[in-house]
């Protein structure tokens, strides 16, 4: 005989069915159907495409992988942290209804996120826009109210904010800006946490990070994962490695020609771009040496594996 708390899973998911779209595609497949709306706010518009960033399908699809409840993406700016959100947002509209909140530094930052970037990506897309509610006052900058998908956005700076309904998914944008703990209080990102407890099996967290102090709320979240790491796969040896920046006289990584220079002595971007190449981490391998590494088209046609431990061999 099922619990309460069982039941109550069985007939969510049975009423999230009826709303979602018979695919069997992963997530970042099916995101593939989305088109980025132009404008100054899209780094690139158009099409939805993993080409250029392949490392940003498998945070995507881990929100179907079974066991897996939170992903933490840390890094820079400009690597697809929002992108990622966006896209599990627009996932969960169209393709796997759910309720979601969105979680970011500020309410007035949720609110230009969702201007900018979520209003226009739902009017755009027409398997966005023909689930936008009837009435304007279900769909407001902070509040969206879908099929089988309420969707809501708050800040991270006071208690208040983060309380409310339960959900199944949690979207946290920046959460190392995010209120830390108090004498009476833990930090916003444990309480936004339980907002998800009833949802049981069916929970997802993303969570969106870019680097700080150890002692931080972000390296504490990316300790508590398995570390999965994006190996690519030398086009000349196949052989598997984790891609990295490199430097001067390390095992591989980035080069160009060190005569890439202008007259001024500054880096000659055109000619850097051009003649950029990639070394192969095998030293017996061609593409070890700096001029006959891998091309940046080769490169972006490399395929790739994600290994859940950062001591998986690369052999």
């Amino acid at each position: 005989m099922l619990s309460f708390a069982e039941g109550l899973t069985t007939l969510r998911r049975t009423v999230r069915r009826c709303f979602r779209k018979i695919d069997r595609r992963k997530p970042s497949e099916t995101c593939t159907d989305l088109w980025l709306p132009p404008g100054k706010n899209e780094t690139k518009a158009g099409q939805v495409s993993f080409v250029d960033r392949p490392y940003l399908r498998e945070p995507l699809d881990c929100v179907e992988e079974p066991g897996v409840t939170d992903v933490v993406v840390v890094g820079p700016t400009r690597i697809g942290k929002t992108f990622l959100l966006r896209m599990l947002f627009a996932w969960s509209i169209a393709f796997d209804p759910a309720p979601v909140m969105w979680v970011d530094s500020t309410v007035d930052t949720a609110r230009r996120v969702s201007r900018k970037e979520l209003r226009p990506l739902v009017e755009y897309n027409a398997v966005l826009r023909e689930r936008k509610p009837k009435d304007r006052h279900h769909f407001s900058d902070l509040a969206m109210h879908f099929p089988g998908a309420a969707f809501g956005m708050v800040g991270s700076n006071s208690d208040n904010q983060v309380a409310g309904d339960s959900v199944t998914r949690i979207l946290g944008n920046e959460v190392g800006k995010w209120r830390g703990a108090t004498e009476k209080d833990a930090n916003i990102q444990e309480q936004v946490r339980h907002r998800t407890e009833a949802a049981d099996r069916d929970r997802f967290h993303m969570w969106s990070c870019t680097p700080d102090l150890e002692e931080g709320v972000t390296w504490k979240l990316a300790r508590k994962g398995d570390m999965r790491k994006w190996f690519a796969v030398c086009p000349r040896c196949a052989r598997e490695q984790e891609l990295v920046w490199g430097a001067r006289g390390s095992d591989a990584g980035v080069w160009w020609p060190e005569d890439a220079r202008g007259v001024d002595g500054a880096w000659d971007l055109a000619r850097v771009k051009t003649e950029a190449r990639y070394r192969c981490v095998n030293v017996a391998c061609p593409a070890h040496v700096g001029a006959t590494g891998w091309t940046d088209a080769e490169r972006r046609a490399a395929r790739g594996a994600c290994a859940g431990s950062p001591r998986a061999s690369t052999a």
